[in-house]
């Protein structure tokens, strides 16, 4: 993961830390626990591991999201979902369908990219 070179602080970066936390967890304190506070850090492995792709894709995600919106001639998630329902996008189904799919994707990209790669598998080996 790369921090933006703006940020005043010193090494290591908050992606740096981040990631030697969830490593620290997943390999040496997992192994070490029973159930069910195995599960439970797996679960807060599984939050530190998105915590740092949100802060690795998080800015240009948003940039992109927002352009996206933009060409859509709104500003917000809830405007375009307003347009939809009113039917102000009939004539542009397609686009707003591949639009949605690109921002469902790089959302579950962030949340859970293990999800994503298994459906790219099923797609590809069903076709």
């Amino acid at each position: 993961m790369s921090e933006p070179a703006y940020l005043p602080y010193d090494p290591p970066a908050a992606s740096e830390l981040l990631s030697g936390l969830r490593d620290f967890f997943a390999e040496e304190v997992v192994p070490a626990l029973e159930e069910p506070l195995r599960y439970h850090v797996r679960v807060a492995v599984g939050v530190l591991a998105q915590v740092g792709r949100e802060l690795e894709l998080g800015p240009s995600r948003a940039e992109t999201h927002h352009r996206r919106l933009k060409s859509f001639g709104v500003a917000s998630d809830s405007e375009l979902a307003q347009a939809i329902r009113s039917g102000a996008f009939d004539h542009r189904f397609n686009e707003v369908r591949v639009a949605l799919k690109v921002d469902v994707e790089e959302k579950v990209r962030v949340s859970n990219p293990v999800a994503l790669a298994a459906e790219t598998l099923a797609v590809e080996s069903s076709g």
